[in-house]
């Protein structure tokens, strides 16, 4: 039963999701964002004046490009680059947790319907089901951190139970490896068994097996003899038949000579 599963613990316990991730105040709009504390909502709102010059509220063009570069500036290169980390550390704990859940969902499929299963699918299923629950906080978590960069989360753990599922799976294979042991040590007993009978026997019945080859032995001999006696006999005959049939003609020649 294999099942490489890894932990999340870099992901999980990196110090991002607790940082609070904020613009540079070395700009003179850095005040009045941090004084509305208000940052998360202006960082979401750089898409919308990156290509438009009109307020969203006022609909009048009163976004300078004055304004724009304050807003690069604040959200600069360090800002950006925690934005990327959040995105790909979120992407990978997304595509990593599914992997894991889709594989552990199917050995559970498989051991549920083998009936000399050696795992205990039952805890394993209780197991999974916090560690779903766990990782689904995670991502709402994640999701919320790269929407509000500004604000602290905690991830959940998830190791105790990674380490849980690790150690029920390799308890059943320890119980496969052993009962396949005890099935090949019961086929080398039989073996022996088999062996150490035949020895018995042979031993048991030497004098008897002995003394039936003799008789055998001396039957063959004898009937070995007689097969060659009769073989014999068979020539004799056969010259005599032989010698008669000469003496009939001879026999038959003369009373025609005498007549």
């Amino acid at each position: 039963m294999e099942c490489d599963l890894t932990d999340f613990d870099s992901i999980e316990n990196h110090s991002i999701w607790e940082q609070k991730i904020v613009g540079s105040g070395g700009v003179a709009i850095a005040d009045l964002i941090k004084k509305l504390s208000n940052e998360d909502w202006v960082a979401q709102g750089r898409e919308y004046v990156e290509d438009n010059s009109i307020c969203p509220f006022c609909q009048k063009e009163t976004i300078t490009e004055e304004f724009k570069k304050q807003l690069e500036s604040y959200f600069d290169t360090s800002y950006q680059e925690s934005t990327d980390t959040i995105k790909k550390m979120k992407e990978d704990y997304t595509n990593k947790t599914a992997e894991a859940l889709e594989r552990l969902n199917e050995i559970i499929k498989t051991e549920q319907n083998n009936s000399q299963t050696k795992l205990d699918t039952e805890n394993l299923k209780r197991i999974i089901e916090t560690l779903r629950s766990k990782i689904n906080a995670n991502q709402q978590k994640m999701l919320d951190k790269s929407k509000e960069m500004s604000r602290s989360f905690k991830l959940d753990n998830t190791k105790n139970e990674i380490d849980a599922i690790k150690d029920l799976i390799k308890k059943a294979n320890e119980q496969i490896a052993n009962y396949n042991e005890m099935i090949k040590d019961i086929e080398k007993q039989k073996k022996s068994c088999k062996e150490q009978t035949w020895k018995f026997l042979i031993n048991e019945f030497k004098s008897d097996i002995q003394e039936y080859n003799k008789k055998y032995c001396g039957l063959e001999k004898g009937i070995n003899n007689l097969e060659k006696e009769i073989s014999e006999n068979q020539e004799k005959v056969k010259k005599l038949e032989n010698e008669i049939k000469e003496l009939e003609k001879k026999h038959g020649k003369h009373k025609a000579h005498c007549q």
